[in-house]
């Protein structure tokens, strides 16, 4: 009897983890919210700057940023008011 309570406690939390989605899937558009996200490339492309000033910048606190793993994210309207 209490292996079959078990098999069911295990039953249930295994449906429960596959309901959900991979771990390796990409957010939707809502995880980050309403704002715009720009990684390296747009932004050096926006700013007409090398990724070498783009670090600098990073360095010394110019632009926020966000860090995901080995990647940087910038909010478009940060970047949009340096170039203003």
């Amino acid at each position: 009897m209490e292996s079959n309570t078990h098999n069911n406690y295990f039953s249930d939390k295994t449906s429960q983890i596959s309901d959900k989605p991979p771990c390796n899937t990409l957010p939707n558009e809502d995880a980050f919210g309403p704002e715009e996200w720009w990684n390296n490339r747009e932004v050096c492309v926006f700013l007409g700057i090398s990724s070498r000033t783009l670090q600098r910048y990073r360095v010394k606190n110019i632009i926020p940023y966000i860090r995901v793993r080995d990647k940087y994210y910038y909010r478009s309207e940060d970047v949009k008011s340096l170039k203003k």
